[in-house]
């Protein structure tokens, strides 16, 4: 009854803890923005796995783009990681207790999991490494299970080190190999032991050279140490200490044990059941009865102690995985794609670290809402006018999406293609650069590619919505003047050949093609207003009737400054905004309140005007602090 109820209650702690972890998992670790930041690839066609067995460690790696796609769904990605997590838990466990660890068991097989799950709050952390780590876990498991019942595992143990290595690669071979030999030393004895590391070095030494020289087209280094997915390097995960010790784990531990054993003679204790202690001896019943209760006690002891270092062991590691400001750029970049602007915005204002991408996803998103001239001066402009020209200053393989989705809502639609293709290029199959593909070359008319590229889509997971909607297009081309996007871009993109490498002539492309494009002027502004060219904003001045029926208070800000500057007779020809007046005359006198110290006003005027173009003018402006390189590089 008594052992009823201790597996009861400690298999419901346990599923008790799995749920708060899977919460844990969906809420903040987030699995949708990993796929949104790695997109793995993964086709349905022989030809794309045919690419992953020509090297060792390729299948792992496909089977991990196959199960990273549910990624795609939070719940579904949770449940991924989870049970990867269970699974090294459960071999763990069952390794150690093989071993005759019967005390802090559960927090030692618990503390690689736990690692595994808080690792994923990095976006870059590749699945495939949590997927070889629980390979390295299972053979292992399978060695301790072999060798304790055959007399032939030096050859199971060549059999498994040619599966391990050809599934998960060199550093797995290299880390099971290991576990084997330790555990050879404790089940086996020094003399058997001491011959499975002479069979194991000669098999480490021998099956990567022999891959290398004769079966696979690879280096000398992907032969002995593969482990990481070969990515450009903006998306390659940085190793960490925590990472090295979750990932060296297992031998550690084993190798602890192996020492201990050495150093003190551990008693093995014979548990008697009550039944067993009942048809003894009177007096040696009683004695084993007392010592039957008190091991009962200790095994409650034992699960208490287990599961409150558990507890405490995961929050800390847990709270130290979180970087709050690493993750509100991957959900500004997210919320980016899925258009939610608003969202976008209120990561920007809210983070108090600032961020060049955020800047620019901020910039984007309002943009978009159609508050540009409102909005743009609550989030620090520190990088100045480059900001507006992103493929020349925060261009890379991870933003090339980002630049192409930016050209596209201006409507350059052959620079939102260029880059575009520029992503495909260095990610193969990515879903998200094939889709804009797509949207652009239907704008050119060029059905033939875009139909090409959706049966390429057709392939992939999660795209069919996308597939049936275009796919007839490309089939029917008059149905594609019932689309109002692609015919808003067409009437909106540039027909010259040839494309400046200035932002402002860009604009003024847009302009010229189409007069009515209100992003395009907006930018040409701001790009003007940004390097404080006063001379050409008021030449395109006029032009804001177009889109204005009342005149925005960045445009009075801008020309109360410049005529204050220039002319101030002129003011008086003009009508300001008298809120933009007042918040001039405060400027002032704050500045005045100060003798005209910057440096020391700066605060109070934040109050009075953070959030306005003087502000930027005076503080930020990449051209008046004259450290425009300096800057910009710092806070890249």
């Amino acid at each position: 009854m008594k052992a009823n109820k201790f597996h009861i209650i400690k298999w419901l702690s346990f599923f008790a803890s799995l749920g708060i972890i899977y919460y844990y998992t969906v809420t903040i670790v987030q699995p949708e923005l990993i796929f949104h930041r790695q997109q793995p690839p993964f086709l349905s066609t022989f030809s794309f796995f045919l690419q992953y067995i020509t090297y060792p460690g390729g299948l792992t790696e496909y089977i991990s783009n196959f199960l990273s796609q549910f990624f795609y769904f939070g719940w579904a990605g949770a449940f991924i990681i989870l049970f990867t997590g269970v699974g090294i838990f459960f071999l763990g466990l069952n390794i150690f207790n093989s071993l005759k660890i019967n005390y802090l068991e559960y927090i030692i097989a618990f503390i690689p999991a736990i690692l595994l799950i808080s690792f994923f709050n990095n976006c870059f952390f590749p699945y495939s490494v949590a997927f070889n780590v629980l390979l390295i876990y299972l053979t292992t498991w399978l060695y301790n299970e072999i060798i304790k019942k055959s007399s032939k595992e030096y050859i199971w143990l060549i059999i498994l080190s040619i599966c391990i290595y050809y599934f998960a690669g060199g550093n797995a071979l290299m880390l099971f190999l290991i576990n084997a030999c330790i555990i050879a030393f404790l089940i086996k004895g020094k003399n058997k032991g001491f011959l499975n590391v002479g069979i194991a070095l000669l098999i480490y030494l021998i099956l990567p050279y022999i891959s290398f020289k004769f079966i696979f087209n690879i280096t000398i280094k992907n032969a002995y140490f593969s482990l990481f997915p070969d990515v450009i390097n903006m998306m390659k995960y940085k190793q960490t200490g925590f990472f090295h010790t979750f990932y060296y784990y297992l031998p550690t531990v084993l190798l602890i044990i192996a020492l201990s054993s050495v150093i003190f003679k551990r008693k093995k204790l014979n548990r008697l059941t009550e039944e067993e202690a009942n048809i003894l001896p009177d007096e040696l019943s009683f004695k084993i009865k007392e010592s039957y209760i008190q091991t009962d006690r200790n095994i409650w002891f034992k699960v208490s102690i287990n599961f409150i270092l558990i507890l405490i062991f995961s929050v800390l590691i847990f709270f130290k995985a979180q970087n709050k400001h690493e993750k509100n750029i991957v959900l500004a970049d997210y919320y980016c794609y899925t258009k939610q602007w608003n969202k976008v915005v209120d990561i920007a204002v809210s983070d108090p670290d600032y961020d060049i991408y955020l800047n620019f996803f901020y910039n984007r998103a309002i943009a978009n809402i159609g508050n540009y001239f409102d909005l743009f001066f609550n989030y620090p402009q520190l990088a100045g006018a480059e900001i507006l020209h992103p493929d020349n200053n925060i261009s890379s393989p991870l933003t090339a999406l980002n630049v192409s989705n930016y050209y596209f809502d201006l409507g350059y639609i052959s620079e939102s293609q260029h880059w575009a293709y520029a992503a495909l290029t260095i990610m193969p199959n990515n879903t998200e650069a094939i889709k804009q593909l797509v949207i652009t070359n239907l704008i050119y008319g060029n059905y033939v590619a875009s139909q090409s590229l959706l049966k390429t889509l057709s392939k992939t997971f999660f795209t069919k919505e996308f597939v049936d909607h275009y796919m007839p297009y490309t089939k029917d081309t008059n149905l594609v003047a019932s689309n109002n996007l692609i015919m808003q871009k067409r009437k909106s993109m540039p027909q010259n050949k040839l494309i400046s490498p200035l932002m402002e002539d860009k604009f003024k492309d847009l302009l010229n093609q189409n007069p009515d494009n209100k992003l395009a002027f907006e930018h040409l502004q701001m790009n003007y207003l940004l390097k404080s060219q006063f001379v050409p904003f008021l030449e395109y001045f006029p032009e804001g009737r177009r889109f204005y029926s009342d005149r925005p208070e960045l445009f009075d800000e801008a020309i109360l400054i410049y005529f204050l500057q220039t002319d101030p007779q002129k003011i008086k020809s003009v009508k300001i905004n008298p809120a933009v007046q007042r918040r001039i005359q405060n400027y002032n006198r704050i500045l005045n309140q100060y003798n005209g110290n910057k440096e020391a006003a700066q605060m109070s005027l934040f109050k009075e005007c953070g959030s306005n173009y003087i502000y930027y003018l005076t503080y930020f402006s990449p051209l008046v602090t004259n450290s425009q390189k300096e800057e910009f590089e710092m806070y890249k």
